[in-house]
């Protein structure tokens, strides 16, 4: 296990607390993300970008 770990962390060319604090933002902007649609769900015209718009975020994001 601790060998797909090194091997994960070399593909993403970080160390452990870079690769921590990258996943914390990433995971952070998917649950504002998912409970701004909830909201949404509920009530249409609150957060009407918010998810696509963080989508796009994290797109650029992961792409570069």
């Amino acid at each position: 296990m601790l060998k797909n770990i090194s091997s994960h962390l070399d593909d993403a060319q970080m160390n452990y607390p870079e690769h921590f604090i990258f996943a914390i933002g990433i995971s952070s902007t998917l649950i504002y993300a998912g409970i701004a649609c909830a909201c949404h769900a509920i009530l249409p015209n609150l957060f009407t970008t918010t998810a696509s718009l963080a989508v796009n975020r994290l797109q650029d994001i992961l792409n570069h």
